[in-house]
């Protein structure tokens, strides 16, 4: 049991690592390539959305408020960006 613990906050711990050391790179050196598609402005949309879940179902409230706020600023920068 201990391991499948160790084991699934690991995997989300990375993958939250992974898409902000791809996201903030490809934002502050390529920015148009996050303008000129849509698959890279909405992505960290459809990435937030699944963690936001998480959080409100099994983490902690300051977890799920932080998410909150960074989902807002993804669906804000797609909605900016795509109009």
């Amino acid at each position: 049991m201990w391991d499948a613990w160790m084991g699934f906050n690991a995997s989300h711990s990375l993958g939250a690592m992974l898409v902000t050391a791809f996201y903030v790179p490809l934002a502050l050196g390529n920015m148009e390539v996050v303008r000129e598609s849509a698959w890279f402005s909405n992505l960290p949309v459809f990435i937030g959305l699944p963690y936001l879940t998480l959080a409100k179902r099994y983490w902690f409230k300051i977890s799920f408020i932080d998410i909150f706020l960074a989902t807002l600023c993804f669906i804000g920068s797609a909605t900016l960006i795509n109009t």
